[in-house]
């Protein structure tokens, strides 16, 4: 069971430790000024998922999100790349393929709205308006990629 970033059962549990922001670029090549005379037509954007085993079962599970505002014509009119991470710690034995799942699908789902925020925050900073991005089903993604 998953409950407030902890997987639970009889025996193991995986619970989130701490949550921190790893890495954060913004770029916008144009002025400001340009801006304001630009609209953004599209937000491309690309999620990958690192994870790192530490000694004593500690995993740094790291989400990776590079985000660009495209105008009409294609040309990047800002590119935002985050990476949000999280040490999650594993007490008891917990199969090794549940512990990809968990560290590849629910994981991330804890780590999502971090970064939505955090793309949000940076954009209304850098002048442009935020972007709504959409919910990601991480389970559905890491079923498919078992498939693949």
């Amino acid at each position: 069971m998953l409950t407030e970033g902890k997987l639970e059962s009889a025996k193991a549990r995986f619970a989130l430790q701490k949550i921190y922001l790893k890495d954060l670029s913004f770029e916008s090549p144009i002025s400001r000024l340009a801006g304001a005379l630009v609209n953004i037509s599209r937000f491309d954007l690309d999620f990958d998922t690192v994870v790192t085993k530490f000694e004593n079962n500690l995993y740094e599970v790291c989400l990776n999100l590079t985000g660009k505002g495209l105008n009409e014509d294609e040309e990047v009119i800002y590119l935002i790349e985050v990476a949000q991470a999280g040490f999650f710690l594993q007490e008891g034995e917990i199969e090794e393929e549940l512990v990809r799942k968990i560290t590849l699908a629910d994981c991330p789902a804890i780590l999502y709205p971090y970064v939505r925020e955090t793309v949000d925050s940076v954009l209304v900073r850098g002048g442009w308006p935020p972007v709504t991005i959409s919910h990601v089903d991480f389970t559905e993604s890491y079923m498919k990629s078992l498939k693949s």
